[in-house]
């Protein structure tokens, strides 16, 4: 799930100061704490290289991307994706995050600068294993959906519950820390799997994407 928000109606005070932006963060934790994803939009003042106001708005977040006008262009609208801070970047990835050109012209969208992908590497070993939890619960729950383009898919749920019964996540930790422990580990693990394209998720549902 993906929130979207515009900080200055939730706020009171200068937007260039960092203490209004203090006010949200017990809120966008929580949010994290929930595995719920968001997307903040902001936007940039004379110095459009930039947000406007305070850096400290990026600290929590795993990505930033700047949007930049590019002038002179035929299309209606052309812009630079660019990333200026990606934590989940790394060498089996870094084509996601390379700086391309969108442009709107004809009634038609284009994207132009991203570079062909390598073959994706396999995902570490405790990924490989929740794939196989992944299989299992496919074969005993695996249902067709059109969520999942046809595709036999599962629950997260039935998915978690499958990784459960195999020793892989705890779903009944005593604590705090234990249970965001166990729900930074699915994450990760999932995030792996997806960016070796061995699974997708569709909202709620998942399925393996693995040529067998």
């Amino acid at each position: 799930m993906l929130t979207f928000s515009k900080s200055a109606p939730l706020l009171l005070g200068d937007m260039k100061d960092e203490e209004p932006w203090q006010d949200t963060l017990p809120w966008v934790r929580s949010l994290t704490n929930r595995a719920i994803g968001q997307l903040w939009v902001h936007h940039t003042g004379h110095d459009d290289r930039r947000s406007y106001g305070t850096k400290t708005r990026e600290w929590q977040l795993d990505t930033v991307i700047l949007l930049k006008r590019i002038e002179n262009t035929a299309a209606d609208i052309g812009f630079t994706l660019e990333f200026t801070k990606s934590r989940e970047r790394a060498p089996h990835n870094r084509a996601d995050f390379e700086s391309v050109n969108i442009t709107l012209a004809e009634d038609r969208w284009a994207v132009d600068g991203a570079t062909r992908k390598s073959a994706a590497k396999p995902p570490p070993p405790m990924a490989q294993r929740y794939h196989t939890a992944l299989l299992d619960a496919l074969a005993s729950k695996g249902v067709p959906r059109p969520q999942s383009a046809s595709l036999p898919s599962v629950t997260i749920k039935e998915w978690k519950a499958e990784c459960c019964r195999l020793g892989l996540l705890d779903l009944e930790p005593d604590d705090r820390r234990r249970r965001n422990s166990q729900a930074a580990l699915f994450s990760n693990n999932r995030t792996g799997l997806i960016a070796a394209g061995w699974i997708a998720c569709n909202g709620d549902f998942v399925w393996s994407t693995k040529l067998r």
